[in-house]
């Protein structure tokens, strides 16, 4: 908390009092993210943001100013072992700046943490214990934090969850199998979900936006989909511990009604192909087309099932690097699914739009980028 004084030519002085710097950074295997606000009077502004991407041998660093503008970059060297936070951190960056409040992101909070909560080092010491939820990203989720907490003692340290939007799950979806009550899905990027739907209603009509949505996430390494129904989320088909559709690097739980030749042709992975999804999108080859068709009519299908769920369908939305940046990708699901009525503009889609079905398709369809901070900054103005 600062009070700042601005002197003007007539020697007129303004002070703004409770003006606060604020710091929202989250990270995953591949990235780390964060944007930097600036807060008055409940009132906030973007100052600057920057992108960590992690490569085989380095961390390549961009910074941005407000407006989107490269402004500088950075290289750091990969320690053998872990990542080292404490010189990310320490980065000139990050540490010229004083802030009054620092909002971290923590893939799993288990049933205790459903809302954004104040984050003490006795707080981070339980989100430790709840690593075996998310075992690819918790701990490093837990590593930042205590390396931020210890930075910033003076700051206002809170915390947001990826699973806490899916705390709404219907019972039946939340139990991952039948004879075993105790493994739960907990669900995952609750955050970007969250985005989308805070979006949904300055893209259609409210009556509409709170209706039944589902978002297709869809990278190289990862595919998932989630239903809501009136901004909650009823049904999530992957968590930090299992996923029901295919990807990169794994074949995921196929519909039986794929049939065995099917299974049969997913036997090898993208990845064991020597291949990305992307990659296979543009191969005109049989086999490369048939592992494709096999892969959207999975998405599809789980699409039909989750629409099933929800007791009907206003929209999809499409996100996740791999499902706004293929055309041709879209175009196939949505072909599956022309039964429901959904209908592509072909020219919003070729041109990646946000904006995809025609004005004649009774679904509605988006592709969106979601903006995990902006989720987390409504969390935090809420709690506030």
């Amino acid at each position: 908390m600062r009070n700042i004084c601005y002197y003007g030519t007539a020697n007129l002085i303004i002070t703004l009092e409770n003006l606060m710097l604020i710091l929202i950074i989250h990270q995953n295997s591949l990235t780390i993210n964060y944007k930097i606000y600036q807060l008055f009077k409940k009132k906030s502004s973007l100052q600057r943001y920057g992108q960590i991407i992690r490569t085989d041998k380095n961390l390549l660093w961009d910074k941005f100013n407000s407006q989107g503008k490269l402004v500088a970059q950075s290289t750091l060297a990969i320690p053998e072992t872990t990542l080292d936070f404490e010189a990310i951190i320490s980065h000139p960056f990050l540490n010229k700046h004083e802030y009054d409040i620092v909002v971290h992101k923590f893939s799993c909070g288990g049933d205790e943490f459903t809302k954004i909560t104040r984050l003490t080092a006795q707080t981070v010491d339980k989100l430790a214990e709840l690593a075996h939820l998310a075992p690819q990203e918790q701990p490093a989720d837990v590593a930042l934090a205590r390396c931020l907490l210890a930075h910033y003692p003076k700051a206002k340290h809170y915390a947001c969850f990826n699973n806490a939007f899916h705390h709404t799950l219907s019972a039946h979806n939340q139990q991952l199998l039948l004879n075993d009550s105790s493994l739960k899905n907990y669900g995952c990027h609750g955050l970007e979900f969250l985005a989308i739907s805070q979006r949904l209603s300055q893209l259609s009509d409210k009556k509409i936006a709170k209706g039944s949505w589902i978002v297709v996430y869809l990278e190289n390494h990862e595919s998932t989909l989630c239903g809501i129904k009136n901004h909650k989320s009823l049904s999530c088909s992957s968590s930090y511990l299992h996923q029901n559709l295919p990807s990169l690097n794994h074949n995921g739980a196929y519909d039986s009604r794929l049939g065995r030749s099917g299974q049969q042709n997913l036997e090898q992975t993208p990845a064991a192909l020597g291949a990305t999804i992307t990659e296979l999108v543009a191969n005109e080859t049989p086999p490369a087309q048939q592992w494709i068709n096999c892969y959207t009519s999975a998405i599809a299908n789980n699409v039909a099932a989750i629409a099933n769920d929800l007791g009907g369908l206003n929209g999809i939305v499409f996100c996740g690097s791999l499902a706004t940046s293929s055309p041709a990708l879209r175009q196939q699901i949505i072909d599956k699914l022309a039964w429901l009525g959904c209908e592509l503009a072909n020219k919003a889609n070729l041109e990646n739009q946000v904006k995809l079905h025609k004005k004649t398709s009774p679904i509605q369809i988006f592709a969106l980028i979601p903006e995990i901070e902006q989720a987390m900054l409504t969390q935090l103005m809420e709690r506030l």
